[in-house]
Order: C-alpha cells, then structure tokens, then sequence
C-alpha cells in the first residue's frame, strides 16, 4: 500500500471502532497483578486485570494492551505494524512533528521529523524471561505482547489514536503505561540529555499527561520492574457528542537510539 505525506489510516476502517470490552471482575477500581510462577516463561506471564467497581464501566477502547492479532504490516516504511483497532499516524521526512520545538542548547528550534522509525508488536517469546511481565525488566506490563516504537537514526514521532464514547456530562477516564530509554551518552561538556530528549504524552479530548525525558526517567511505577516505566492518567468531560479523542504521542527529538514501550492501555466511565 504506497504511503504520502503524513499517513493517517484508521485500521477500524476493516474491523470497526467499538469492538467489545474485556471481561473484568467485580472489585475496587484499579489493578491486580495476577500471581505467576517462578521461574516465568512466555506462557505464565503476569496480567493486570482492570477491577470495576459499581458506578463506574468500561468504555470502548479497543486493543488497549495490543493482544488482537492481524496487524497491518507497512513494508514500505520500514515494516511498520500498525495496530488494531487504533489510528497510526508516523511524520514523513522533512514534516514538523505533534510536539514542534524542542530544545537546544538553551535555545528553542523546530522539532522535524527525519523519517519514520520502526513501530512493531512485542511477543514474549520474542523477549529473554526477566523481560517478560512481572520480570524485574518487564517489557510487558499486560498479557504477551508490548508495542515498541523506536529508531537509531533520526528524530521520529508516532500518534496512535482512536474515539471513544460514553454518556455526555459524566467523566471519562484513560490509564496507560509508557516506557523510554535511550542509549545516547551526554553531550561533552554538558551533564545531562536535554531535558525533552524525547516527549511523551496521553491526550483526552482538551486534557493530556505529558512528559518529557526529564519527567519520565524519575518514575518506577511497576512494582518490582527496575525500568522507568510511567503510568500516565488523564481525564475529561465527555461532551454533548458523548465522544472523546483520545491520542498517545510518543515523540524522539534527537537522531540515536530510543526505545519507547506502550501498553496496558484502559478506559472507564466514572459516575
């Protein structure tokens, strides 16, 4: 399929954007970590199950944690697999990306993207087992798969985004958990990264959790997972429409390797 400009394709174009919510237990609001055994294997990983409480339901966000199978795989921009249910956006060469200045030495410059980077899916068979969810390295936080976003060479940025909907007048609210690592060295002379070596963030309607590099290498929010792992969580009023866009941006500002990890993503209704 030949891709222009900045892509923007719905994959809920084939299997529709409401998809049905996962079967959750009744409990208070939150997650559990499901006990696994010791020593874990790609088959007995740990699973956070979101618990409901009455008052509060799902909504219809799809693939949250990246589960579904038969991604659209993009071989002519570098193999890319666009996820189920979500809408990929990646900026082209040359094309400013969502966050448009970073900084620079003190100065601030036009943040542009250098190409795509590489967007696929995670297997746990694909990872060695302190990696597996519950690992004390965890790349996965929920079920068998993560989705990673990265590039070696260039500044990139990925928009993965899709519409949820609800009652108007009650409030939404979205959890995710987003991991980046970079394996660039400070700049001579100077003692840090900048602060927004890279940028990621969770929007909801007008509302978003955004953090820079500076920001996100200051959590361990998985208990007993040694990597900075942040649990973003943002809210909004669901409009008259009763739809709410919700977006995560994940965004390289420098050329040099970064990783960025997504998942667990989840969606409730609040009374």
């Amino acid at each position: 399929m030949a891709l222009t400009g900045a892509v923007a394709v719905g994959l809920a174009l084939a299997s529709g954007m409401s998809g049905t919510p996962r079967p959750v237990a009744a409990g208070a609001v939150g997650s559990v970590a499901m006990k696994t055994p010791s020593p874990l294997t790609a088959d007995t990983v740990q699973i956070f199950l979101p618990l409901i409480q009455p008052g509060i339901s799902h909504v219809n966000l799809r693939n949250g944690s990246f589960e579904e199978p038969g991604w659209y795989t993009d071989y002519s921009h570098n193999g890319s697999q666009w996820p189920v249910g979500w809408t990929f956006y990646a900026t082209e060469n040359g094309v400013v990306m969502p966050f448009p200045t970073k900084h620079q030495e003190g100065s601030i410059v036009p943040a542009i993207a250098g190409g795509y980077g590489e967007y696929v899916h995670k297997l746990a068979k694909q990872l060695p087992p302190d990696e597996y969810a519950g690992g004390p390295r965890g790349l996965i936080i929920d079920g068998w798969v993560t989705y990673k976003a990265f590039s070696g060479a260039i500044p990139q940025a990925l928009r993965l985004s899709q519409m949820l909907t609800g009652t108007p007048g009650l409030r939404m609210q979205v959890t995710g958990y987003i991991l980046g690592e970079t394996f660039d060295t400070p700049k001579k002379g100077n003692a840090a990264l900048e602060d927004d070596h890279w940028v990621a963030s969770v929007q909801l309607g007008g509302a978003a959790d955004t953090r820079p590099y500076a920001t996100m290498i200051t959590h361990l929010d998985v208990p007993g997972n040694e990597r900075h792992w942040n649990r973003f969580v943002v809210e909004a009023v669901i409009p008259p429409n009763g739809q709410l866009l919700l977006q995560v941006i994940v965004q390289q500002n420098w050329a040099g390797r970064t990783d960025f990890f997504i998942d667990a993503f989840n969606a409730v209704q609040l009374q």
